[in-house]
């Protein structure tokens, strides 16, 4: 994982899949600040073909993070942990959801 800093915010990426980590309310922060999907530099593409992938150990906590899919949206999935509410999404992923109002709005319900 590396460090991303944007505008004072700070996300965590990884080197090889370029998913973001982002810690307990950092998706909010984020999505608020204009020009935040900039940090999503990763492929939706590969994105996508990590989604296959059903046993994610969460960064933080070492804890297996639990796979959601928000009510609207049933094709999409990311993983949340419960032990310290941290969210990772897959290339692209924020970028999809940057503009939606009912992810933010499922998310605080979730966390």
């Amino acid at each position: 994982m590396a460090e991303i800093k944007f505008k004072g915010a700070k996300v965590e990426r990884c080197t090889n899949c370029r998913g973001i980590w982002f810690d307990h309310m950092q998706v909010e922060k984020l999505k608020s600040m204009k020009g935040s999907e900039a940090i999503d530099s990763g492929r939706e593409k590969t994105g996508k073909a990590y989604d296959t992938i059903k046993e994610i150990s969460c960064p933080r906590c070492d804890v297996l993070m639990t796979i959601t899919t928000p009510p609207d949206k049933e094709h999409f999935t990311f993983e949340t942990c419960d032990k310290c509410q941290g969210v990772f999404l897959d290339a692209g992923e924020f970028k999809e959801l940057k503009n939606e109002k009912s992810f933010l709005d499922f998310l605080k319900k979730l966390l």
